[in-house]
């Protein structure tokens, strides 16, 4: 039988056993944790409950450091510079047409109708393909907006071909977008062509420039049928005095005068409707009002 002191000693180095090998297990697990961090690229994060977690942000799964904290030198990654939206895109692309470097205009503009298209692919993958004639006002107006300005840029290197093609090609996507009614221009401001309009007039001054006189007063004539009301129209019929030595031709003429008389007829609606709008009002108002107070009566004396 054993006696007080040999059981204490006997428990005392199996404790100490215990201890030691526990220790001993704990360091060979350290020791393989450090070598599968190596292998892996995991760094060593003190933050939160501690442990090793991948290299690199918040979206490969390590937690963000706390306040204080150095990053570990493996997480910091280069930054990414955000693309510009098709607004920005096209600023840039004005800017620069504005100083005179008209390739980086284009290079810029290209860019902008590219993602547009890159985007409708996504879209078309998705299972949500745009409507012909219902595409994303956004990507469309911004589409015709570089493909016009890429126009511009053409006509001003001298290339009058490439630039032609492109104002048809901006007038194709102006004219299919979502149509709009055009709002009025600010009081004491002349109203301003549409994309359309405008693409259209300049697809038409290219093929005079390019020499085709015949072409191009067909294309005027035509331009002043399809926008009779277009600020344009009387650049248009100036186009094409000019090439009869000042003269307008009767059947030009004859598409003028009809342009005329539908800006007045729509004048004239505008006009009533305008002349409508303060009655109209008036008897919407009036029934909502409270009725008016009686006034006081008078006595015989006028007191």
């Amino acid at each position: 039988m054993m006696t007080r002191k040999q059981r204490f000693l006997t428990g005392t180095i199996a404790a100490t056993a215990l201890v030691a090998g526990g220790s001993a297990l704990w360091w060979r697990s350290h020791e393989e944790a450090i070598q599968q961090a190596a292998r892996e690229r995991l760094t060593y994060r003190a933050d939160g409950y501690g442990g090793f977690r991948p290299s690199g942000g918040i979206g490969n799964g390590s937690a963000p450091s706390m306040r204080g904290a150095s990053p570990s030198p493996t997480a910091t990654a280069k930054p990414q510079l955000p693309k510009p939206a098709a607004p920005q895109a096209l600023a840039l692309a004005r800017t620069a047409y504005a100083s005179g470097d008209y390739r980086t205009a284009e290079a810029v503009a290209t860019k902008v109708i590219a993602a547009a298209a890159r985007t409708e692919s996504i879209k078309a993958v998705a299972g949500s393909a745009p409507v012909a004639g219902a595409s994303a006002a956004p990507d469309g107006v911004s589409v015709a907006s570089a493909r016009h300005l890429m126009a511009f840029a053409a006509a001003r290197r001298g290339d009058l071909k490439t630039a032609r093609t492109r104002f048809a090609r901006a007038r194709e996507d102006a004219e299919a977008l979502p149509k709009s009614s055009p709002s009025p221009p600010p009081l004491g401001e002349m109203p301003q062509p549409t994309l359309a309009e405008d693409a259209a007039y300049q697809h038409a001054a290219c093929t005079m420039g390019l020499g085709d006189k015949a072409g191009a007063e067909r294309e005027l004539v035509q331009f002043v049928r399809d926008f009779p009301e277009s600020p344009l129209v009387h650049g248009a019929m100036r186009r094409i005095a000019r090439l009869h030595g000042g003269d307008i031709p009767k059947d030009a003429e004859a598409v003028w005068k009809s342009a005329q008389a539908i800006q007045r007829k729509h004048q004239e609606e505008r006009d009533r409707a305008a002349a409508m709008c303060g009655p109209e009002s008036l008897a919407y108002v009036l029934p909502l009002l409270p009725p008016p107070s009686p006034l006081p009566h008078r006595n015989e004396r006028g007191g």
